[in-house]
């Protein structure tokens, strides 16, 4: 019986050839692998999107398989999944892994950056801006619990909002930094949470300084302390639109991949 089941493996359903050493043989079972391993960490169900990659791996002697998935409400997050059991902490442990090296899918870092949006956003409307990120951090407490507020989200690592803003270009000197400090000051008094606020014009960084209210360390902050935090000469260049934005993508988290995908 045993026999007949690992020759039947891939044509009869529930019957498979995964030995102990391996979590799929194929591109049907990593699907299905997939899915359970995600609905078990989070107890929500999934469905994968059709957007996937089922590559070998010559480095790791092994299949990899990407793919986005979604979940009931239709956010969507990418999760990477190897052919090996053993494939995730090897790859930890020979330093391939980028700056999340527990994680193997981003749906925590997706599922709290869009709750932290829509508690932060509302501060952007009316705002002359061209362009607004709202980044965060994804502290190792939160990898599989989704059950934090934010404050406890960000209790962890004193981790904080990453904001960047485009204003328009041509302004005065004197106009990038009352707008600059008008918005600073909104965030200061009407969130709680710590935050770091970069803005960009005439495709330069002109501003970048961060607010953490700990034992009184940042006091308020002043239209003096702004100007001083202003530059408009030598400025870092902005970005590239693919680097501003708020979504968290597999392959800056996973950096031996061997392209870019997605």
């Amino acid at each position: 019986m045993a026999l007949l089941c690992l020759g039947l493996a891939g044509l009869v359903s529930g019957c498979s050839a995964l030995s102990g050493e391996v979590y799929y043989n194929n591109v049907e079972e990593a699907r299905h692998v997939m899915l359970q391993q995600l609905e078990e960490k989070y107890h929500k169900e999934f469905t994968l999107t059709g957007e996937e990659r089922y590559t070998f791996s010559e480095s790791e002697g092994c299949y990899v398989f990407r793919a986005m998935f979604q979940d009931e409400e239709g956010l969507e997050a990418q999760a990477i999944l190897g052919q090996k059991k053993g494939w995730i902490r090897r790859v930890i442990d020979a330093g391939h892994i980028g700056p999340f090296p527990t994680k193997d899918d981003t749906y925590s870092a997706v599922f709290y950056t869009m709750k932290a949006i829509r508690e932060i956003e509302p501060l952007f409307e009316g705002e002359p801006f061209e362009k607004y990120v709202i980044c965060i951090d994804n502290p190792r407490h939160a990898y599989s619990d989704l059950s934090l507020t934010l404050e406890e989200f960000f209790a962890d690592e004193q981790s904080f909002y990453w904001l960047d803003i485009v204003l328009p270009d041509g302004l005065t000197e004197k106009e990038y930094t009352d707008t600059i400090f008008r918005f600073y000051t909104k965030l200061r008094t009407e969130q709680s949470l710590a935050f770091e606020l970069t803005a960009y014009a005439n495709g330069t960084e002109i501003f970048t300084d961060y607010y953490l209210e700990a034992e009184g360390f940042y006091p308020d902050t002043t239209y003096d302390d702004i100007e001083d935090h202003m530059s408009f000469s030598y400025g870092v260049p902005m970005p590239e639109d693919k680097w501003m934005t708020w979504y968290y993508r597999i392959d800056e988290q996973f950096l031996w991949a061997d392209e870019m995908w997605w």
